[in-house]
């Protein structure tokens, strides 16, 4: 999935905290952080940005195994417990929410999937079929995702989320 997929996904996810009363509903904060959080796993694809379709390969996916983004919550969680931080605990949830929701989304990937089980067994998972052809630069991975059914899924997705949020702020 694409980033603007991530991030209609991590915008609904944080409205239906903030419906919830979970978190401020005054400010943007929440919304922005959300998008973030949905986002942060992509981090690696900042390592290769000449080659953002292949952020998942050797070395650079560590922020793709779900067991280090569980080990980093945790972490967090048990540092964080002597400060009593308002709201601290809603944003993990939010963060744990959005991270997971990530991988998800990715494993319905035309390119690999994801290592569910990474870093021990590196096998990657996906909901669908592989490209036939492992794309040699962005420029194909662009030509062949234009032509995939999980541009239409991701379109629905984007306008289902512009449709809730305008119900929300309108």
């Amino acid at each position: 999935m694409t980033t603007l997929s991530h991030a209609a996904v991590g915008l609904l996810v944080t409205k239906f905290f903030v419906d919830r009363g979970w978190l401020p509903d005054t400010t943007i904060t929440p919304y922005i952080l959300g998008v973030a959080f949905a986002n942060i796993p992509d981090i690696d694809g900042l390592v290769s940005l000449r080659r953002v379709y292949d952020h998942h390969s050797a070395l650079k996916n560590l922020s793709h195994y779900p067991a280090n983004w569980f080990i980093v919550f945790g972490f967090v969680a048990v540092l964080a417990l002597p400060f009593h931080i308002r709201f601290f605990y809603t944003y993990l949830g939010l963060a744990t929410v959005n991270v997971f929701l990530h991988f998800i989304l990715d494993t319905f990937s035309i390119y690999h999937g994801i290592a569910w089980f990474g870093p021990w067994i590196k096998k990657k998972y996906s909901f669908i079929r592989m490209l036939p052809i492992i794309p040699s630069d962005t420029h194909e991975w662009v030509h062949w995702y234009m032509k995939h059914w999980v541009l239409y899924l991701e379109i629905a997705l984007w306008i289902v989320t512009l449709m809730v949020l305008l119900e929300h702020w309108i």
